[in-house]
């Protein structure tokens, strides 16, 4: 017989084998098969395991999609210091503000030929228009892919589909003309490199993009004269914009307007008609606070300006999450398709002598 200290030794380990015993019953009545818990490779670490098959894709996006992929339009290079680029650039800000919504980017060139851009804009769950200095005119290869991507937003939108599409300044022109297909209208303003506010108009009180903006920061894209940074020198004039009978059946009237340096008015803000079709247009740069650092440029970096950048972001991101696209759709994977696949390149090293882009991704 042994000792009573070996006896209770005893009894505390018959105690503690019997708990272990429930705990794993109990674990293994939650842990069931289709669970999230899943066996992970020698190898691996769990947090970093994760491959989706298109079974699984398919479960995960009944209702909203977790995992929605953007396509960003490349554009030409418009200036010497930067690799050369067949099939043009896109700034990497553009892929930051959709990352930082939820969204993966997906490269579309401009260059692509009609076929591959035809069978990417199936794969994505909506696109991207980046701003620029790039000719738009008609007869342009740009302004050939964009109208491409219009007319797939509007072909969707006819058959109920939600298919967005956002333009930035230069991508916001050339979503506009792709709809107007009048170059006319298509005005100079005295726009660069300036922080501003939005002066919205009657529209505004219907619009689901600001409906879903927090009231404070609503509040301060259109009473702070840092909200917002404009960067352009071309637009459009509200007068010009409600003559345009396209236009107008489109989008509507403008949901906010800014000013010029010299007090000149120009289309600020604009979203589709509800109903009709998911695209979107901001003449400023939502993106540039969230990812460009020139110091020599007037970017406002500020929590409040980020705060607007963010709210549009979560917007539009949230506009393709209800998309039903998928890249099997168009004949592709996930992992065909994503900006991962590239580099960035640091253009703005050295001072930014010939940008005002910190990085920039080549095609």
């Amino acid at each position: 017989m042994g000792s009573p200290r070996e006896a209770t030794r005893n009894v505390m380990f018959r105690v503690v084998s019997a708990s272990a015993m429930i705990l794993a019953l109990v674990l293994a009545a939650f842990i069931a098969p289709g669970s999230c818990a899943r066996p992970v490779p020698a190898g691996h670490h769990a947090a970093t395991h994760r491959v989706a098959s298109p079974t699984q894709r398919q479960q995960e996006t009944r209702g909203d999609d977790p995992r929605p992929l953007v396509g960003v339009l490349s554009q030409p290079r418009y200036w010497t210091g930067a690799p050369d680029a067949p099939g043009g650039y896109i700034a990497a800000s553009y892929v930051k503000w959709l990352e930082a919504a939820g969204a993966r980017a997906v490269p579309i060139l401009y260059t692509d030929s009609n076929i591959t851009i035809q069978r990417k804009l199936s794969a994505v769950n909506g696109v991207l228009l980046p701003g620029g200095d790039s000719d738009i005119s008609p007869g342009t290869s740009l302004r050939a892919a964009g109208e491409s991507v219009v007319r797939e937003s509007m072909a969707a939108a006819s058959s109920g589909e939600v298919y967005p599409v956002w333009g930035t300044c230069m991508g916001f022109q050339l979503l506009a003309l792709a709809v107007s297909q009048n170059d006319a209208i298509f005005g100079d303003f005295d726009g660069p490199d300036m922080t501003s506010k939005l002066r919205l108009t009657e529209a505004a009180k219907s619009s689901r993009m600001l409906a879903s903006i927090p009231p404070d920061v609503l509040a301060r894209m259109t009473t702070s004269p840092g909200a917002i940074y404009e960067n352009h020198a071309h637009g459009f004039a509200p007068g010009d914009w409600k003559k345009d009978a396209r236009l107008l059946e489109t989008f509507g009237e403008p949901v906010a307007l800014d000013v010029d340096r010299g007090d000149r008015p120009f289309v600020a803000l604009v979203e589709g008609r509800a109903g009709r079709v998911n695209v979107y247009g901001a003449q400023f740069h939502p993106e540039k606070p969230l990812g460009e650092w020139n110091p020599r440029l007037a970017i406002p970096h500020d929590e409040g300006a980020v705060r607007v950048a963010q709210s549009l972001a979560n917007f539009f991101v949230g506009e393709a999450r209800r998309s039903p696209r998928r890249p099997e759709l168009g004949g592709y994977t996930e992992d065909d398709l994503v900006m991962a696949n590239y580099q960035t390149t640091f253009v703005g090293k050295g001072g930014y002598v010939d940008t005002h882009f910190d990085e920039i991704y080549v095609f």
